[in-house]
Protein backbone atom coordinates (compact mmCIF):
# COMPACT_ATOMS: atom_id res chain seq x y z
CA UNK A 1 0.00 0.00 0.00
CA UNK A 2 2.50 2.34 0.70
CA UNK A 3 4.58 2.04 -2.58
CA UNK A 4 1.33 2.52 -4.27
CA UNK A 5 0.75 6.35 -2.24
CA UNK A 6 3.93 7.39 -2.79
CA UNK A 7 3.53 6.19 -6.68
CA UNK A 8 0.93 8.15 -6.95
CA UNK A 9 2.55 11.02 -4.91
CA UNK A 10 5.11 11.03 -7.52
CA UNK A 11 2.95 10.98 -10.43
CA UNK A 12 1.08 13.71 -9.18
CA UNK A 13 4.36 15.97 -8.39
CA UNK A 14 5.75 14.92 -11.99
CA UNK A 15 2.14 15.98 -13.26
CA UNK A 16 2.15 19.37 -11.63
CA UNK A 17 6.08 19.72 -12.14
CA UNK A 18 5.57 19.09 -16.60
CA UNK A 19 2.91 21.12 -16.10
CA UNK A 20 3.77 24.23 -14.56
CA UNK A 21 7.11 23.87 -16.36
CA UNK A 22 5.32 24.01 -19.34
CA UNK A 23 3.83 27.02 -18.44
CA UNK A 24 6.96 28.48 -17.18
CA UNK A 25 8.48 27.97 -20.64
CA UNK A 26 5.70 29.81 -22.29
CA UNK A 27 6.43 32.84 -19.81
CA UNK A 28 9.80 32.94 -20.75
CA UNK A 29 9.57 32.90 -24.57
CA UNK A 30 6.58 36.06 -23.84
CA UNK A 31 9.08 37.69 -22.14
CA UNK A 32 12.14 36.92 -24.58
CA UNK A 33 10.07 38.18 -26.95
CA UNK A 34 9.24 41.77 -25.51
CA UNK A 35 13.28 41.82 -25.59
CA UNK A 36 13.49 40.93 -29.24
CA UNK A 37 15.34 37.93 -29.22
CA UNK A 38 15.22 36.41 -32.65
CA UNK A 39 16.67 32.65 -33.43
CA UNK A 40 17.79 32.37 -37.56
CA UNK A 41 15.52 33.80 -39.98
CA UNK A 42 12.49 33.15 -38.00
CA UNK A 43 11.49 34.52 -34.67
CA UNK A 44 12.02 31.89 -31.95
CA UNK A 45 8.33 32.93 -30.85
CA UNK A 46 6.77 31.62 -34.25
CA UNK A 47 8.41 28.30 -33.75
CA UNK A 48 7.57 28.20 -30.36
CA UNK A 49 3.43 29.73 -30.88
CA UNK A 50 3.63 26.55 -33.36
CA UNK A 51 4.43 24.14 -30.10
CA UNK A 52 2.23 26.00 -28.25
CA UNK A 53 -0.84 25.59 -30.38
CA UNK A 54 0.27 21.84 -30.02
CA UNK A 55 0.53 21.94 -26.39
CA UNK A 56 -3.00 23.35 -25.99
CA UNK A 57 -4.58 21.01 -28.80
CA UNK A 58 -3.02 17.65 -27.91
CA UNK A 59 -1.09 17.45 -24.48
CA UNK A 60 -3.42 15.48 -22.14
CA UNK A 61 -4.53 17.03 -19.31
CA UNK A 62 -3.74 20.84 -20.90
CA UNK A 63 -6.76 22.04 -18.86
CA UNK A 64 -5.37 20.91 -15.60
CA UNK A 65 -2.31 22.31 -16.17
CA UNK A 66 -3.47 25.75 -17.12
CA UNK A 67 -5.56 25.59 -13.89
CA UNK A 68 -2.58 24.73 -11.64
CA UNK A 69 -0.62 27.30 -13.57
CA UNK A 70 -3.56 29.87 -12.51
CA UNK A 71 -3.47 28.43 -8.99
CA UNK A 72 0.27 28.96 -8.47
CA UNK A 73 -0.18 32.59 -9.98
CA UNK A 74 -2.73 33.19 -7.49
CA UNK A 75 -0.70 32.05 -4.30
CA UNK A 76 1.75 33.58 -5.63
CA UNK A 77 0.24 37.11 -5.91
CA UNK A 78 0.76 37.46 -9.95
CA UNK A 79 -1.07 40.15 -11.48
CA UNK A 80 -0.53 39.21 -14.50
CA UNK A 81 -0.07 35.68 -16.42
CA UNK A 82 1.31 36.16 -20.13
CA UNK A 83 0.89 34.44 -22.81
CA UNK A 84 2.98 33.42 -26.17
CA UNK A 85 0.43 35.52 -28.05
CA UNK A 86 0.22 39.00 -26.34
CA UNK A 87 -3.07 40.06 -26.87
CA UNK A 88 -3.77 36.91 -24.76
CA UNK A 89 -1.92 38.02 -22.02
CA UNK A 90 -4.22 37.98 -19.02
CA UNK A 91 -4.19 40.84 -16.13
CA UNK A 92 -5.87 40.63 -13.00
CA UNK A 93 -7.52 43.95 -11.95
CA UNK A 94 -8.00 45.43 -8.87
CA UNK A 95 -11.47 44.17 -8.30
CA UNK A 96 -10.22 40.85 -8.88
CA UNK A 97 -11.78 40.87 -12.13
CA UNK A 98 -9.34 39.52 -15.02
CA UNK A 99 -9.13 41.39 -18.59
CA UNK A 100 -7.00 41.26 -21.81
CA UNK A 101 -5.46 44.52 -23.05
CA UNK A 102 -5.05 46.30 -25.96
CA UNK A 103 -1.31 46.58 -27.14
CA UNK A 104 -1.29 48.43 -30.14
CA UNK A 105 -2.97 52.05 -31.50
CA UNK A 106 -3.04 52.10 -35.39
CA UNK A 107 -5.16 54.36 -37.69
CA UNK A 108 -6.83 53.20 -40.27
CA UNK A 109 -5.51 52.64 -43.74
CA UNK A 110 -6.46 54.34 -46.79
CA UNK A 111 -8.08 50.91 -48.03
CA UNK A 112 -10.35 50.44 -44.27
CA UNK A 113 -11.00 54.21 -45.00
CA UNK A 114 -12.47 54.06 -48.25
CA UNK A 115 -14.24 50.83 -47.27
CA UNK A 116 -15.98 52.62 -44.57
CA UNK A 117 -16.97 55.43 -47.05
CA UNK A 118 -18.49 53.42 -49.39
CA UNK A 119 -20.29 51.90 -46.58
CA UNK A 120 -21.78 55.07 -45.28
CA UNK A 121 -22.20 56.20 -49.37
CA UNK A 122 -24.18 53.21 -50.06
CA UNK A 123 -26.30 54.20 -46.78
CA UNK A 124 -26.64 57.46 -48.01
CA UNK A 125 -28.03 56.57 -51.22
CA UNK A 126 -30.71 54.07 -49.91
CA UNK A 127 -31.94 56.28 -47.64
CA UNK A 128 -30.61 54.69 -44.07
CA UNK A 129 -29.57 56.21 -41.40
CA UNK A 130 -25.77 55.30 -40.88
CA UNK A 131 -24.81 54.81 -37.18
CA UNK A 132 -21.44 54.27 -35.55
CA UNK A 133 -22.35 52.25 -31.78
CA UNK A 134 -19.45 52.28 -29.61
CA UNK A 135 -18.75 49.93 -27.28
CA UNK A 136 -17.46 50.10 -23.68
CA UNK A 137 -14.29 48.14 -23.11
CA UNK A 138 -14.42 45.51 -19.76
CA UNK A 139 -11.28 47.86 -18.43
CA UNK A 140 -13.13 51.33 -17.27
CA UNK A 141 -9.88 53.07 -16.19
CA UNK A 142 -6.17 52.49 -16.90
CA UNK A 143 -5.75 52.76 -13.39
CA UNK A 144 -8.08 49.25 -12.37
CA UNK A 145 -4.93 46.97 -13.46
CA UNK A 146 -3.23 45.66 -10.43
CA UNK A 147 -0.61 45.76 -11.93
CA UNK A 148 1.36 49.38 -12.48
CA UNK A 149 2.21 49.96 -15.72
CA UNK A 150 0.20 48.54 -17.82
CA UNK A 151 -0.33 50.23 -21.43
CA UNK A 152 -3.78 49.25 -22.38
CA UNK A 153 -4.83 51.39 -26.26
CA UNK A 154 -8.47 50.59 -26.04
CA UNK A 155 -9.49 54.18 -25.26
CA UNK A 156 -6.97 55.26 -27.89
CA UNK A 157 -8.82 53.28 -30.28
CA UNK A 158 -12.62 54.26 -29.20
CA UNK A 159 -11.42 58.26 -29.33
CA UNK A 160 -9.50 57.86 -33.32
CA UNK A 161 -12.17 55.84 -34.39
CA UNK A 162 -15.23 58.04 -32.78
CA UNK A 163 -13.56 60.86 -34.00
CA UNK A 164 -13.21 58.98 -37.94
CA UNK A 165 -16.94 58.04 -37.80
CA UNK A 166 -18.10 61.18 -36.72
CA UNK A 167 -15.97 63.59 -39.74
CA UNK A 168 -17.44 61.34 -42.28
CA UNK A 169 -20.99 61.36 -41.24
CA UNK A 170 -21.99 58.75 -38.85
CA UNK A 171 -24.57 59.59 -36.32
CA UNK A 172 -22.84 58.41 -33.15
CA UNK A 173 -24.13 56.98 -29.87
CA UNK A 174 -21.15 56.46 -27.12
CA UNK A 175 -22.55 53.78 -24.78
CA UNK A 176 -19.69 54.11 -22.38
CA UNK A 177 -20.70 57.43 -21.83
CA UNK A 178 -24.27 56.60 -21.43
CA UNK A 179 -22.75 54.11 -19.03
CA UNK A 180 -21.39 56.75 -16.81
CA UNK A 181 -23.64 59.69 -17.14
CA UNK A 182 -26.17 56.61 -15.61
CA UNK A 183 -24.14 55.91 -13.00
CA UNK A 184 -24.07 52.55 -13.72
CA UNK A 185 -21.52 49.78 -12.37
CA UNK A 186 -19.34 49.36 -15.16
CA UNK A 187 -18.32 46.12 -14.34
CA UNK A 188 -21.78 44.98 -13.64
CA UNK A 189 -22.17 44.51 -17.65
CA UNK A 190 -19.40 42.47 -17.29
CA UNK A 191 -18.47 38.83 -17.13
CA UNK A 192 -14.96 38.02 -14.45
CA UNK A 193 -13.73 35.73 -16.70
CA UNK A 194 -14.36 36.92 -19.91
CA UNK A 195 -13.84 39.69 -22.39
CA UNK A 196 -17.76 39.87 -23.44
CA UNK A 197 -20.43 42.08 -21.55
CA UNK A 198 -23.27 40.04 -20.40
CA UNK A 199 -27.07 39.76 -20.86
CA UNK A 200 -27.70 42.61 -18.37
CA UNK A 201 -25.77 44.68 -20.86
CA UNK A 202 -27.43 43.09 -23.73
CA UNK A 203 -30.56 44.33 -22.45
CA UNK A 204 -29.07 47.49 -21.24
CA UNK A 205 -27.73 48.85 -24.59
CA UNK A 206 -31.01 47.36 -26.33
CA UNK A 207 -32.86 49.86 -24.48
CA UNK A 208 -30.21 52.76 -25.09
CA UNK A 209 -30.03 51.96 -28.57
CA UNK A 210 -33.84 51.88 -29.35
CA UNK A 211 -34.34 55.02 -27.13
CA UNK A 212 -31.79 56.60 -29.67
CA UNK A 213 -33.70 55.49 -32.93
CA UNK A 214 -36.99 56.19 -31.29
CA UNK A 215 -35.56 59.97 -30.58
CA UNK A 216 -34.91 59.93 -34.49
CA UNK A 217 -38.40 59.10 -35.31
CA UNK A 218 -38.00 55.47 -35.92
CA UNK A 219 -40.94 53.18 -34.46
CA UNK A 220 -39.68 51.30 -31.52
CA UNK A 221 -40.57 51.12 -28.32
CA UNK A 222 -37.47 51.39 -25.72
CA UNK A 223 -39.89 49.49 -22.81
CA UNK A 224 -39.71 45.99 -23.97
CA UNK A 225 -36.03 45.93 -22.74
CA UNK A 226 -37.31 46.34 -19.34
CA UNK A 227 -36.01 43.79 -17.05
CA UNK A 228 -39.72 42.81 -15.62
CA UNK A 229 -40.79 41.73 -19.26
CA UNK A 230 -38.21 38.97 -18.77
CA UNK A 231 -37.68 35.98 -16.64
CA UNK A 232 -34.60 35.93 -15.65
CA UNK A 233 -32.33 32.30 -15.14
CA UNK A 234 -29.03 32.36 -13.28
CA UNK A 235 -26.63 29.34 -13.64
CA UNK A 236 -24.17 29.49 -11.03
CA UNK A 237 -20.32 28.79 -11.85
CA UNK A 238 -21.14 27.02 -15.20
CA UNK A 239 -18.77 29.60 -17.47
CA UNK A 240 -15.19 29.80 -17.65
CA UNK A 241 -14.49 32.57 -19.99
CA UNK A 242 -11.67 33.61 -22.98
CA UNK A 243 -9.90 35.11 -20.16
CA UNK A 244 -10.52 32.54 -17.64
CA UNK A 245 -9.49 29.58 -19.96
CA UNK A 246 -6.03 31.11 -19.99
CA UNK A 247 -5.17 30.89 -16.64
CA UNK A 248 -7.73 28.00 -15.51
CA UNK A 249 -10.90 28.56 -13.17
CA UNK A 250 -8.76 29.34 -9.51
CA UNK A 251 -7.01 32.45 -10.91
CA UNK A 252 -10.68 34.33 -10.64
CA UNK A 253 -12.67 31.71 -10.28
CA UNK A 254 -15.88 31.26 -12.54
CA UNK A 255 -18.86 32.98 -13.73
CA UNK A 256 -22.83 32.65 -13.27
CA UNK A 257 -23.99 32.74 -16.11
CA UNK A 258 -27.45 34.56 -16.78
CA UNK A 259 -29.74 34.78 -19.58
CA UNK A 260 -33.21 36.65 -19.93
CA UNK A 261 -36.46 34.91 -21.65
CA UNK A 262 -38.82 37.10 -22.79
CA UNK A 263 -42.26 36.81 -21.32
CA UNK A 264 -44.38 37.75 -24.33
CA UNK A 265 -45.08 35.64 -27.55
CA UNK A 266 -41.96 35.58 -29.59
CA UNK A 267 -41.89 34.29 -33.76
CA UNK A 268 -38.94 34.92 -35.60
CA UNK A 269 -37.64 33.49 -38.93
CA UNK A 270 -34.05 33.50 -40.08
CA UNK A 271 -31.57 32.86 -42.94
CA UNK A 272 -28.01 32.45 -42.43
CA UNK A 273 -26.06 32.09 -39.21
CA UNK A 274 -26.41 28.94 -36.92
CA UNK A 275 -27.34 25.53 -38.41
CA UNK A 276 -28.08 24.12 -34.44
CA UNK A 277 -30.63 27.00 -34.01
CA UNK A 278 -33.99 26.36 -36.11
CA UNK A 279 -34.99 28.71 -39.22
CA UNK A 280 -38.46 29.51 -37.36
CA UNK A 281 -39.89 29.79 -34.21
CA UNK A 282 -39.86 31.71 -30.78
CA UNK A 283 -36.96 32.96 -28.54
CA UNK A 284 -34.96 30.63 -27.63
CA UNK A 285 -35.92 28.84 -30.72
CA UNK A 286 -34.26 31.05 -33.52
CA UNK A 287 -32.17 33.39 -31.26
CA UNK A 288 -30.88 31.81 -28.33
CA UNK A 289 -28.84 28.03 -27.89
CA UNK A 290 -29.93 26.65 -24.54
CA UNK A 291 -27.72 23.58 -25.43
CA UNK A 292 -24.73 25.35 -25.32
CA UNK A 293 -24.85 25.79 -21.57
CA UNK A 294 -22.95 23.41 -20.36
CA UNK A 295 -20.60 22.35 -17.75
CA UNK A 296 -17.35 21.93 -19.21
CA UNK A 297 -15.68 24.75 -18.37
CA UNK A 298 -12.56 24.47 -20.99
CA UNK A 299 -14.53 22.74 -23.73
CA UNK A 300 -17.57 24.55 -24.08
CA UNK A 301 -17.62 28.98 -24.49
CA UNK A 302 -21.14 29.69 -23.13
CA UNK A 303 -21.01 32.98 -24.30
CA UNK A 304 -22.07 31.37 -28.01
CA UNK A 305 -25.79 30.37 -26.82
CA UNK A 306 -26.46 33.90 -27.79
CA UNK A 307 -27.38 33.72 -32.14
CA UNK A 308 -25.90 30.50 -31.36
CA UNK A 309 -22.27 31.88 -32.31
CA UNK A 310 -20.56 34.29 -34.66
CA UNK A 311 -21.38 33.59 -38.35
CA UNK A 312 -20.77 35.71 -41.36
CA UNK A 313 -24.14 36.82 -42.21
CA UNK A 314 -27.21 35.99 -40.43
CA UNK A 315 -31.18 37.23 -41.36
CA UNK A 316 -33.70 37.52 -38.63
CA UNK A 317 -37.57 38.48 -39.90
CA UNK A 318 -39.34 39.58 -36.79
CA UNK A 319 -43.40 37.57 -37.54
CA UNK A 320 -44.73 40.19 -34.84
CA UNK A 321 -43.52 43.30 -35.60
CA UNK A 322 -43.80 45.01 -39.34
CA UNK A 323 -44.15 48.38 -38.29
CA UNK A 324 -40.34 48.37 -37.01
CA UNK A 325 -37.51 49.40 -38.47
CA UNK A 326 -35.35 47.49 -40.92
CA UNK A 327 -31.66 47.43 -39.49
CA UNK A 328 -28.20 46.17 -40.55
CA UNK A 329 -25.28 45.47 -37.87
CA UNK A 330 -22.16 45.33 -38.70
CA UNK A 331 -20.67 43.75 -35.73
CA UNK A 332 -18.68 41.27 -33.91
CA UNK A 333 -19.30 38.78 -31.49
CA UNK A 334 -19.35 41.61 -28.92
CA UNK A 335 -22.34 42.56 -29.85
CA UNK A 336 -24.15 39.07 -29.93
CA UNK A 337 -25.66 39.70 -26.65
CA UNK A 338 -26.84 43.00 -28.15
CA UNK A 339 -28.15 41.80 -31.39
CA UNK A 340 -30.00 38.43 -29.58
CA UNK A 341 -32.06 40.89 -27.60
CA UNK A 342 -32.46 44.06 -29.92
CA UNK A 343 -34.22 41.54 -32.74
CA UNK A 344 -37.58 42.10 -30.48
CA UNK A 345 -38.10 45.54 -32.00
CA UNK A 346 -36.93 45.19 -35.32
CA UNK A 347 -39.20 43.92 -38.77
CA UNK A 348 -36.04 42.70 -39.76
CA UNK A 349 -32.47 42.79 -38.34
CA UNK A 350 -29.37 41.33 -40.38
CA UNK A 351 -25.99 41.31 -38.88
CA UNK A 352 -22.71 40.69 -40.56
CA UNK A 353 -19.74 39.43 -39.08
CA UNK A 354 -17.00 41.11 -40.80
CA UNK A 355 -14.23 38.86 -39.78
CA UNK A 356 -16.55 36.03 -41.76
CA UNK A 357 -18.45 37.68 -44.67
CA UNK A 358 -16.22 37.74 -48.06
CA UNK A 359 -18.27 39.86 -49.55
CA UNK A 360 -19.00 43.53 -50.73
CA UNK A 361 -20.70 44.88 -47.47
CA UNK A 362 -21.56 48.04 -49.66
CA UNK A 363 -23.21 45.57 -52.29
CA UNK A 364 -24.99 44.09 -49.74
CA UNK A 365 -26.10 47.62 -48.04
CA UNK A 366 -27.19 49.08 -51.62
CA UNK A 367 -29.63 45.65 -52.02
CA UNK A 368 -31.21 45.57 -49.29
CA UNK A 369 -33.08 48.66 -48.64
CA UNK A 370 -32.39 49.46 -44.96
CA UNK A 371 -33.49 52.35 -42.64
CA UNK A 372 -30.48 51.61 -40.23
CA UNK A 373 -27.14 50.56 -41.19
CA UNK A 374 -25.19 49.82 -37.74
CA UNK A 375 -21.11 49.82 -36.93
CA UNK A 376 -20.64 48.50 -34.06
CA UNK A 377 -16.78 46.50 -33.68
CA UNK A 378 -15.33 46.57 -30.17
CA UNK A 379 -12.07 48.11 -29.71
CA UNK A 380 -10.91 44.48 -29.58
CA UNK A 381 -11.40 44.75 -33.29
CA UNK A 382 -8.08 44.96 -35.64
CA UNK A 383 -8.73 47.87 -38.46
CA UNK A 384 -8.70 45.39 -41.17
CA UNK A 385 -12.29 43.92 -39.68
CA UNK A 386 -12.75 47.35 -41.29
CA UNK A 387 -11.87 46.49 -44.68
CA UNK A 388 -15.31 45.10 -46.47
CA UNK A 389 -14.64 45.30 -50.01
CA UNK A 390 -13.61 41.66 -50.51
Amino acid sequence: MKKVISACFIAFISFLFIGTSLQFAREAVWYAREEGIKSGVLHIWDIVNTLDTAYQEKLVGHDAFISLNGAFNKVTFSDAVPSVNKANSVYRLKNGYIAFAVNEFKEFSEAEKDSIKRARAAADETGAMALFVSIPPKVCDENDFALKGVKNYEYDVIDYRIGFFEENGFEILNLHDKLHEQNLDHYSLFYRTDHHWNADAGLWASKELSTYLSGKGFSINSKTFDKENYDETVIEDLFLGSQGKQVGKYYAGTDDFKYFTPKAETDYSKTGGSDSLRNSGGFEDVMFEKAKLTTDLFGSFNYSSFLGGDFAQTKVINNLNKTGPKVLIIKDSFSNVLCTYFAAECSELHMIDPRHYKESVSDYISSNGFDVVIISLSARMTNSDFNWEK
